[in-house]
């Protein structure tokens, strides 16, 4: 069974629990079950505003939008069609995720939104330095977006594209989940789910706020107890249980979604956390005496509050080793400082070491076969 100590992570050790840290696992019988829930629907996402946003940075929609870098590099950017910028940062880190990519320019397909995919791609491939910014509108119409003029949550959509392009194409984001259930009679039993994202509460809105301590508060043990209890098949009845969670099998990629955007039951409506955070360019984990070590590749960002901001992506290119900055039209290379107290980060991936060179070896076989040549197929580890 899991427990705080089955996280390993280099860094300094984990903190005490802080006061919102306290509240947190106070909550928290209520937050397994809708984990849970969550885990199992593969369908992770925060509660938004639903109603038209306008966009209060520098993302202001025009009847002519920019169409060409600002300055110069050899990546492409993505129009942006109105307040767009949440799946710009989406289509962005998508593209910029080798495995996924590199599955979605081999397919052969009518499929609406593969095909949509595959053709834009195909057009961000053509990294010519002053090359037009890419138009996204066939993705668009493929998700069925009627109003584009109307922001959305970029998490929400990563996760339903995911799950609309189906299990083989996702396949690199998937992981195992398993659930830990001990009764108060020391009756155990567990069970699997699927994941594509791990939900990671913010603590505190007080300092700065470590990754490290929101995944350990994540897998930490949970009493369930009074109305929350379990039922238990051997005792044939309903008991306090000890509940926990660890990784069974862990994905190629993974996914972290800060949840910036919390309901505050004094306001009745749902506020943004904006503290600050050091982004972990490295996280080991481990579970059951298994440890993958993860490094980070990108992470889309949100600016503004839950009324309005803008969103972007920071992303380390695989083949160059440098990171970019995936401002709609405009790309531009950017120092991993810049992830030193972001209080701008909200979805985080992470690679798996291990996977970076089997998944290069396996790509350049199956272009051999094909006869393909890739001009960035990313095939280099490092």
């Amino acid at each position: 069974m899991s427990n705080l100590s089955s996280v390993v992570f280099s860094e300094a050790p984990s903190q005490m629990p802080s006061a919102d840290s306290t509240a947190l696992q106070a909550g928290a019988s209520v937050a397994v079950n809708q984990v849970e829930k969550d885990i199992k629907n593969m369908n992770i996402k925060d509660p938004v505003d639903r109603s038209p946003v306008s966009h209060t940075l520098n993302e202001t929609p025009t009847t002519e939008p920019r169409q060409t870098n600002r300055d110069p590099c050899s990546y492409r950017g993505l129009l942006n069609q109105g307040a767009t910028c949440y799946l710009n940062a989406t289509l962005q880190v998508l593209f910029m995720t080798p495995a996924f990519r590199d599955k979605v320019l081999l397919l052969d397909t009518r499929e609406k939104l593969k095909s949509a995919l595959k053709e834009l791609f195909e057009e961000l491939i053509k990294q010519d330095r002053g090359d037009r910014s890419v138009s996204t509108k066939g993705v668009i119409q493929a998700l069925g977006i009627e109003t584009v003029y109307e922001q959305q949550d970029a998490v929400e959509y990563f996760l339903d594209i995911l799950e609309k392009v189906g299990p083989d194409l996702a396949e690199v984001f998937r992981g195992t989940m398993r659930n830990h259930r001990t009764c108060s009679e020391n009756h155990k039993s567990h069970d699997d789910s699927s994941f594509k994202s791990l939900q990671i509460a913010l603590n505190s809105r007080d300092g700065t706020y470590r990754l490290e301590d929101g995944i350990q508060s994540y897998f930490a043990s949970t009493e369930l107890v009074g109305d929350d209890q379990m039922y238990c098949e051997d005792c044939d009845e309903k008991r306090d249980t000890i509940w926990s969670c660890d990784i069974h099998e862990y994905p190629a990629i993974l996914p972290l979604h800060l949840k910036r955007f919390v309901y505050d039951r004094w306001s009745r409506g749902f506020v943004k956390n904006d503290c600050p955070m050091d982004v972990p360019l490295q996280l080991p984990l481990q579970f059951q005496e298994q440890e993958h070590q993860y490094s980070l590749y990108a992470v889309i960002n949100h600016r503004g509050s839950r009324h309005g901001g803008h969103y972007t992506a920071h992303i380390r290119s695989s083949e160059e080793n440098k990171w970019y900055c995936f401002d709609d039209s405009r790309v531009t290379q950017v120092d991993e400082s810049k992830l030193k107290g972001s209080s701008e980060a909200y979805l985080l991936l992470y690679q798996k070491s291990e996977y970076i060179h089997n998944f290069a070896l396996n790509l350049e076989f199956s272009c051999v076969q094909q006869g393909l040549c890739l001009k960035h197929a990313d095939v280099k580890s490092h």
